[in-house]
């Protein structure tokens, strides 16, 4: 057996058998048995601070917190609620980790084991919202970074989606990478006014402290630190959808879980953010139940539980049943029903296997102790040693035998992920998620945990990208890219020494990002070249993507090149011969070089490859246009509206091609919805004011 921990210690209120009906009751004001289940039923409120380490909130850690950290909206929660002092995520990466809290199952079962490539399947794992949308309830959510967006399959079963909207002035594939919350607590207010007296669902997903951090005013000067800033900003933002709870007489009947999806690394073990690596400061995480009518307030809980177990619990609160056999427990499970002290929680990561052909890395925390295991295992006693410095699989030899086959029953096969497309890795990227692709051969594996001292400074040079300190960022990259750089890009390039204290590996995965984010800084500054060189050099080292390709093409089509453009798109093709995306850069490179009949050739070819691709049909309709060809770019235009609600530019062109067959109604219309996806867009807006200055008066 492996060792055991105290279990809670508070007993119980009432019998678990009975708690499901008692707090439908309560939260119902005792409503008759012979009313339907859902007007029966409590609201139910999930609310996610993204990428927060337990360890940094005083409810869970007044010893080496900060301690001037003040979360009262989280302390309110915790004094009316259950608080579990040991929750772990199953993965620390937002999308994976997400799916698990909302269908309840481990991420090899749904599948989703990556933030980029992979996509909710929800007739595979029915999500939490399906359930109760099937059940009467009103489904709402409201979500804050591009990671969870609808086009993830996350949003399936949600009656109001309300997601990030499109950069301004970005054109058809601009994506905002994340927002402030206090827009996602706008959406989500929103829909609590429009779910009326049905019972609801709500979703708010808030992504402070998420990297890069940058909190607001007062919160920006009042902590040292800008993660803790964050924090405190997230926790004022939870404060202020309690209060209209408050206002609208719901929040002490609702049914309310406080968590995150994982935590952050904050450089404990070389990594400074999150995904390569599954330490503690990674996977645990908080999380606090808040039962209708404050039943069993201000009980800690000291058992091993996972996200997973958020399903069940919602389920058995609101006496439904589940569809299938779910891997989490209830929260709520006393007595018999209460899983054993040394329940194993099971935890992966994929990342550093899809993005960096290193090995995959698996854990498993049962009772005190944590085995992390990947081409070697290491154990700690998480309790004792918090911080996982002490290695102790030498002393704990049972427990690692028994812990190794818990992972060995676990089916762990990884499925290819998808390609992303350019914009996809563009606004991922924004938040610090590599959008490359390992290296086909993995025979030679390398573990992260070796590896992520010589990364380090790849990963910083990209967070101080995000952060918008593009000189600083160069200044770090050039210490990476090493001794190529003045060759390739030129001596007077730079912006600084090179100070970053990297290690050049000209051939290695670190080295290819490392170039795509010095190309992407020097892009930022105005400095068109020096990105095309480095964006060039980057994609003959190994590890490089399409999209330093794809974004090397559309530099050199900005720079009026379209011939080196059609030249590089044409040689990148042949390692990525099925790239719709490649070939709408070629037909754009043809056309601008007047060979229209092969640039509409090539865009044939783009919507044949991918005839989902909104990009596609808009391509071909421009070369359509170029050939006086309206009706032709029409039936173009109108299926790429189609497949992308919030393509601005074929929405313009289908506009102008409308009002040239004299339908003005359907081109304001047009040009109306390019402005409410984009209200700063200076031509829709002038092209709606001649529209409006010829209409004829009544």
């Amino acid at each position: 057996m492996l060792r055991k921990r105290n279990p809670s210690r508070t007993s119980p209120r009432w019998p678990a058998r009975a708690l499901a009906g008692s707090l439908l009751l309560s939260a119902c004001g005792g409503a008759p048995q012979d009313k339907p289940a859902a007007a029966m039923s409590p609201p139910v409120i999930l609310i996610s601070i993204d990428t927060l380490r337990s360890d940094r909130l005083p409810q869970y850690n007044h010893r080496t917190g900060p301690a001037d950290l003040v979360t009262p909206a989280i302390e309110r929660l915790a004094h009316d609620g259950l608080l579990f002092e040991h929750a772990f995520a199953e993965v620390p990466l937002t999308l994976p980790s997400h799916t698990s809290i909302l269908t309840g199952d481990l991420p090899p079962v749904h599948g989703v084991r990556d933030n980029i490539g992979f996509a909710v399947d929800s007739q595979r794992t029915p999500l939490l919202q399906q359930r109760l949308r099937d059940r009467g309830y009103a489904t709402g959510a409201a979500v804050s970074a591009e990671v969870l967006a609808k086009r993830t399959g996350i949003a399936a079963g949600f009656d109001l989606f309300d997601e990030p909207s499109p950069a301004a002035n970005g054109g058809a594939a601009a994506r905002t990478a994340e927002r402030a919350g206090a827009e996602a607590v706008r959406g989500a207010i929103g829909f609590l006014a429009g779910a009326g007296s049905r019972p609801f669902f709500l979703f708010l997903h808030l992504y402070e402290p998420h990297a890069p951090y940058r909190p607001p005013e007062p919160f920006r000067s009042r902590y040292r630190d800008p993660y803790d800033g964050e924090i405190a900003t997230a926790d004022a933002l939870v404060a202020d959808l309690l209060a209209e709870l408050d206002r609208r007489g719901l929040y002490n009947r609702s049914l309310i879980v406080l968590l995150s999806d994982h935590g952050e690394g904050l450089g404990d073990h070389g990594e400074d953010e999150h995904g390569l690596l599954l330490y503690r400061e990674a996977l645990q995480v908080p999380l606090i139940v808040k039962l209708p009518g404050a039943v069993r307030a201000g009980e800690r809980v000291q058992r091993d539980v996972g996200l997973i177990d958020v399903v069940p619990t919602v389920l058995e609160v609101l006496g439904l049943p589940a569809e299938k056999a779910l891997p989490g427990i209830s929260l709520l499970a006393k007595g018999e029903a209460a899983p054993p002290a040394d329940r194993a929680i099971y935890s992966e990561t994929m990342y550093p296997l899809i993005h960096f052909g290193w090995s995959d890395l698996a854990s498993i925390v049962s009772g005190n102790l944590h085995l992390i295991d990947g081409l070697r295992p290491e154990v700690f006693d998480f309790v004792q040693d918090p911080g996982e410095r002490q290695e102790r699989s030498n002393d704990e030899r049972r427990a690692l035998a028994a812990m190794r086959r818990e992972l060995a029953g676990i089916d762990r096969t990884l499925a290819p992920p998808a390609p992303a497309d350019a914009e996809t890795v563009a606004a991922l990227g924004a938040l610090g998620y590599l959008g490359t692709q390992a290296p086909s051969d993995r025979s030679q594996l390398d573990d992260p945990r070796d590896k992520i001292a010589g990364v380090a400074p790849v990963l910083r040079g990209l967070r101080l990208y995000n952060e918008g300190d593009y000189r600083a960022a160069i200044d770090v990259l050039l210490g990476v890219t090493g001794k190529d750089t003045a060759r390739v890009i030129g001596k007077g390039s730079g912006t600084g020494g090179g100070t970053g204290g990297g290690t050049p590996d000209a051939a290695g995965e670190s080295s290819a990002l490392a170039w795509q984010y010095l190309g992407a800084s020097y892009d930022a500054l105005g400095k068109k070249a020096e990105a095309l060189a480095a964006y060039k050099h980057g994609m003959s080292l190994a590890g490089s993507s399409s999209y330093l390709a794809e974004t090397a093409a559309l530099r050199l089509l900005e720079l009026g090149r379209p011939q080196a453009a059609a030249d590089l798109v044409v040689q990148e093709l042949t390692r990525h011969p099925d790239s719709g995306r490649l070939r709408v850069l070629q037909s754009r490179a043809l056309l601008q070089l007047g060979r229209i009949s092969e640039a509409a050739r090539v865009a044939d070819e783009a919507v044949a490859k991918d005839s989902g691709m909104a990009d596609a049909f808009y391509q071909r309709a421009v070369v359509s246009i170029s050939r006086k060809d309206g009706l032709a770019a029409i039936d173009d235009l109108v299926i790429a509206t189609r497949l992308d609600a919030k393509h601005i530019e074929a929405r313009k062109a289908l506009a102008m091609l409308r009002h040239a067959q004299g339908d003005d109604p359907e081109a304001r219309r047009l040009l109306g919805e390019v402005l409410a996806i984009d209200p700063a867009d200076k031509d829709a807006r002038a092209d709606l004011g001649s529209l409006d200055a010829t209409r004829p008066r009544p």
